[in-house]
């Protein structure tokens, strides 16, 4: 009699922290599946769609788990088909409008492998349209993967000056150099050069003008030391050309995280001005601008975007 009582009342005890249990093994589950999809990626053991499919089944109570798998399948296609993630992004948002923030994320991936076309039409697929018609923000980097692509650059006008209205008040002038920018790289890619420079113009001033000594603090302290980090050149039998030695000389151009945010940005609208000014034959003023880039080792091609 006692055995039973002692039996029934820790029955008892456990009914309220089962399904405490229940759900916590469910999510255990969940992520030995998500990490073995990770493994036979990775590994190239296998196929992951069968533990993928699983991960699903056993996270249907846990949204974190959810995105976890979203947020796979979103890596797996950028690294495997990146033509395939704004289907990834359809079917996350189609499962619930949380995973907005899926697209917002797979757009950027892609725009670091400069795929900027799939890049904006994943971003559109992310924003609410409501959203975006009052983000100047979200407006502008929608816009500038489109002037990036060179598709779609009549809806990139129309959305980077949609930004400038909402980021200027009425009768004052833009003074964001980020969005003008923006505007006069579309304006370039249309073709539109001379349109582009007067845009470029003011985004250059401006950027001078907000950043001051803020890109110099983080930009210059980096390349302070340069000069007693370079090794003199070996001499060699047979002395090569001025032109080989320079370009032996030339260091490797930073990356964007050594620049830091400010010092890239500015340099990215440098590169623009350097190549509107070449599009408009203006080659040594162009040549201005790229030495700029060089005396701050920053790249002078399209890296800088």
């Amino acid at each position: 009699m006692r055995l039973s009582t002692l039996a029934i009342i820790g029955c008892t005890a456990l009914i309220p922290i089962a399904p405490i249990i229940a759900d916590q093994a469910y999510k255990e589950v969940a992520r030995w599946h998500i990490a073995a999809a990770m493994n036979a990626v990775q590994l190239q053991s296998g196929d992951p769609e069968p533990h993928l499919e699983r991960a699903r089944e056993w996270s249907q109570n846990s949204p974190a788990l959810l995105r976890d798998y979203w947020l796979f399948r979103l890596k797996n296609a950028l690294q495997n088909d990146p033509q395939s993630i704004a289907e990834v992004v359809k079917a996350a948002i189609a499962e619930s409008p949380d995973n907005r923030l899926l697209g917002l994320y797979g757009s950027t991936l892609l725009a670091s492998q400069q795929k900027f076309a799939e890049a904006a039409e994943v971003l559109e697929l992310a924003v609410i349209p409501e959203n975006l018609a009052k983000s100047a923000t979200l407006l502008n980097q929608l816009a500038y993967f489109r002037a990036l692509s060179g598709l779609d650059l009549d809806q990139a006008l129309e959305d980077i000056d949609a930004a400038l209205a909402l980021d200027t008040p009425s009768g004052s002038e833009s003074a964001n150099w980020e969005l003008l920018d923006t505007r006069a790289w579309v304006l370039f890619r249309m073709g539109r050069s001379v349109e582009a420079l007067t845009a470029i113009d003011e985004a250059i001033a401006l950027a001078e003008k907000e950043t001051g000594k803020n890109w110099l603090s983080q930009g210059l302290d980096f390349l302070s030391g340069l000069a007693d980090a370079k090794i003199a050149p070996q001499e060699t039998e047979d002395p090569e050309s001025p032109q080989e030695v320079a370009a032996e000389q030339e260091p490797e151009p930073i990356s964007a995280n050594e620049a830091g945010n400010v010092l890239w940005g500015v340099g990215v609208v440098h590169y623009h001005r350097a190549k509107i000014l070449e599009a408009l034959g203006r080659t040594e003023e162009a040549e201005v601008e790229l030495q700029w880039l060089r005396d701050r080792r920053l790249p002078t091609d399209d890296r800088l975007y």
